[in-house]
This record gives C-alpha cells, structure tokens and sequence, in this order.
C-alpha cells in the first residue's frame, strides 16, 4: 500500500523550506551589510628635528636662513640657535608634521572623577545672581589611560625614529601644544574669582578624556596634561600632575622623570638654563607646559609661572 503524504507533512515541508530560506537571506544580508568604518583623523602638529637626520640638516639650514633674513642673527648662539632674551624657552628648531589617529570605534565619554570639597563658594552673575556651592577637586590620577591601544598606536607614531626617552619626551609634548587648541571658551566660563580668590565654578567644570581631548581638538590645561600624562605612560615614563596657582589662576601641568640636563635633545644649547624642575619623593622631575600653541622645551619655565606657588603633586598614575 502507497502511502501518499498527507496535507500535514506538505505544511510541515512548506514552513520548513521557508524559514530555511529566510533563514539563509538573513545570513547573506548581514555579510552583505558593511560594518561601520572607523573614522581616521589626520591631526596638523610641529615637531623637534631628529628622527629623520638626512632631511633634518636641510630643514636647520632652512630655518637659520629665515633666521638671518628677519635680522636674529644678533641672537645666534655658538650653537647657531636663535634665543632672543624674551624667547628662550620656545624651540627654536622643529618642522611640520602631519599624523593619523583612529579613535575607539565607541563615542569618547568623560567620566568625572571628583569630589566636592568643604570649601561653601558663591558664584555671582554679571545681574548679581548668586548660587552656592562647593569647589571641585578633581582625582586627575584617575582619567590617565595606560595600556590603551589608540593612544600606544598614536605615540608610536609620534615618537618614531628618535633615539632617547628625552627626545621622545619632548617629541610627544609638541605634539600636544601643537594639535590641541586651548579652549579659552571653557577656561573662561568655569573659571570665577571671589574676594580676588580664583575658583571653578562647580556647575560648569568639566574634564575631557584623552580620546575626547583629541577627537575635539580642544582643551584647557587639565585635559592638555590628562593627555600628555596618558601618551608619556603609553612608553612606561614617570611622571607626575603639578597643580600650581599663576597669575591668580588654578594651573596643571606636568612633570616628567627623565634627566634632560644629562641627556640633553640636539640642538638644545648648552647655555640654556633648565630651571623648571622640582624634587618629589628624591626624584627630580621637569616641568612640561602643555598650554602652548608653539613648541616648548621640557624643563624650562614660562615667565609667567616662574615664582608661582604649587598647591598639589600627583603621581599620573593612581596608586
């Protein structure tokens, strides 16, 4: 006897084809569909001659001929350095440079890590409104990034062909006072006096991460530093937060562990004084500014923060 299939097992044999077949366009449409591409973003900086010898002689002789032609030769060095009395803390050697960085395929965030201090402040508008409350004190230790993937690729790239950790130093520092614009913006609407005593306005405060310092391309002296101090720890350098008051203002910037009396980067001259150094737990440490929009020398003071009191030392790193 034949048995022929019954209308169940026709059904049955339908659905199954069906959801096969869907279940096979599924699979082609999602390989079909092309992932998100990351963004890649080619940041402008200036950076100290070294890494490339060949070019670099060219590009010292360029720059002492443009030197010569706006009437420095007075201030030529036997080194053959340019150090006007007012400048000699700006490097007077470096060259352009252009780098790609591909920031976390997710939206860089800020976390706040702060506390609210004791301290009552009262804020008053321009119209005598007032509000009250406390100060911020931030826990910089924790928005430094070590081990980060972006941020190693990125000072890989940046220090490159440089011998010495001091060069690398000072390479990964021009980067920051180069590609990142100081944001006054922000500086200017958190930043308040009272009774002629600077404080930050607790309600409009805030700190970028490193990826969001460069994806913006902006940032004041806590978010400059939180980024050096992150791209410094990606070669495992020592380095601290200096917390000072200049001009009446709040202040950061960074000390690094590296000995650049000794090991001096070329074309550093010999005559130039590096008095921007302090001692912490018998390590000595010198100063980077970060703040900048032309490259400085690590270790040397602007003038406007020589004599200014430090209020606060923090390993970049928390304990």
């Amino acid at each position: 006897m034949t048995n022929y299939p019954t209308r169940r097992d026709f059904l049955s044999f339908l659905l199954q084809a069906s959801v096969g077949t869907a279940l096979e366009f599924c699979a082609q449409e999602a390989q079909s569909v092309p992932q998100k591409k990351q963004r890649t973003l080619q940041l402008n900086y200036q950076t100290i001659l070294g890494n490339d010898p060949q070019n670099d002689q060219r590009i010292k002789q360029q720059i002492q001929e443009q030197y010569k032609q706006r009437n420095f030769e007075q201030y030529l060095t036997e080194e053959g350095v340019a150090m006007h009395p007012n400048e000699d803390y700006i490097i007077p050697y470096v060259k352009p440079a252009t780098i790609e960085y591909t920031p976390p395929q997710n939206k860089p965030t800020s976390p706040q890590y702060y506390k609210q201090s004791n301290t009552t402040l009262t804020v008053c508008d321009k119209n005598n409104v007032c509000k009250t409350g406390h100060p911020l004190e931030y826990a910089l230790s924790k928005y430094t990034l070590q081990n980060d993937q972006a941020l190693g690729t990125l000072a890989e790239k940046i220090t490159q062909g440089y011998d010495s950790l001091e060069e690398k130093a000072q390479a990964l520092l021009c980067f920051v006072q180069t590609a990142i614009h100081y944001d006054k913006r922000k500086a200017n609407r958190a930043s308040v006096k009272i009774n002629g005593l600077p404080y930050t306005d607790p309600n409009k405060d805030f700190i970028r991460s490193p990826h969001h310092t460069l994806v913006d391309r902006l940032g004041d002296c806590k978010d400059t530093s939180i980024l050096y101090a992150s791209l410094v720890a990606q070669l495992n350098i020592n380095a601290i937060y200096i917390e000072l008051i200049t001009q009446n203002t709040p202040h950061v910037n960074i000390g690094i562990a590296l000995d650049f009396e000794e090991n001096r980067i070329p074309l550093v001259p010999k005559s130039l004084k590096l008095d921007g150094k302090i001692e912490y737990n018998n390590t000595i440490y010198y100063i980077a500014e970060t703040t900048t929009d032309k490259p400085l020398f690590i270790g040397r003071k602007l003038v406007t923060e020589r004599g200014s009191p430090i209020i606060g030392i923090h390993p970049i790193l928390p304990a």
